[in-house]
Formats: C-alpha cells, sequence, structure tokens
C-alpha cells in the first residue's frame, strides 16, 4: 500500500506570529531559568518530606532491601537500603512547567527561530508549503 504525502498550505502571516510567539516564550524560560529551578528544587524537597513522613516507623523485612555498596572513598563500606513502600497517589514527583534547555539548545533554538522569522517575513507567498513547514515545526 503507498502512503500517500499531504499537502498543507499554512499562512505565513500566522506562522510568524506562531514563530514569534515561541520565541517570546523561549527568551522568557530562559530568564526565569533559576528562579523556576529554584521553585521546582523546594517543591521536590517538599515532597520528599511528605514521602517520609508517609513511610510507617516500623517496616517488614519484605518491604526493606539491603545490598553491600562496594565502593572506593567516601563510599567504601556504605550500605545501601531500598524500600519498596507504596504511598498516597497525591504524593507523586513534582514535575517541571517549562521545557528545560542546555545554553547551546537556547542558542540554536532562537538563532533557528529568529532565522525563520527573517526569511518568511521576506517573502512575497501568502501561504508557506509543507517542507518549509515541516522544517521549522518542531519549534511550534
Amino acid at each position: 500500500m503507498a502512503s500517500k504525502s499531504i499537502n498543507v498550505k499554512v499562512p505565513t502571516a500566522r506562522l510568524i506570529k506562531a514563530l514569534e510567539t515561541k520565541l517570546v516564550q523561549i527568551q522568557k524560560n530562559k530568564a526565569n531559568e533559576k528562579s523556576n529551578e529554584a521553585k521546582y528544587n523546594k517543591a521536590v524537597e517538599t515532597w520528599r518530606t511528605q514521602v517520609s513522613k508517609s513511610i510507617p516507623k516500623t517496616l517488614k523485612p519484605s518491604e526493606v532491601t539491603v545490598g553491600h555498596c562496594i565502593g572506593y572513598g567516601e563510599h567504601e563500606g556504605k550500605v545501601s537500603v531500598t524500600l519498596q513502600y507504596y504511598v498516597k497517589p497525591a504524593a507523586l514527583r513534582p514535575e517541571r512547567d517549562w521545557e528545560q534547555m542546555n545554553d547551546w539548545q537556547y542558542k540554536q533554538a532562537i538563532e533557528t527561530i529568529e532565522n525563520a522569522i527573517r526569511v518568511l517575513k521576506l517573502t512575497d507567498d501568502e501561504v508557506v508549503s509543507t517542507s518549509a513547514y515541516k522544517s521549522i515545526s518542531e519549534y511550534l
């Protein structure tokens, strides 16, 4: 069975607007990265405290796995203990609500989006072809 290609025409103005919106969002994420990460780390610490408080003081031997860690330096002779205890579903680990990127990823995304906007503003076409849309759709 042969697959058919889909031909989609996207209005250039709408695509430019979407790219500009995404550019602003990425720049905002980068500017707020430290405060977002601090809030996330605080939420994770709160979650860890809640989980540790929900673990009973006495556990059955079937809920504890003890393994010996043969390491070097500061880990030498330490024992790892794994708890297999199920907590309430309300105690789910917090998730980041922003896209986390390395510096090089931010620079690359911003540069690519800015270049795409520049090129799209230079065109006289009212619509963008599927192939052109596909090349920048990963940033939308």
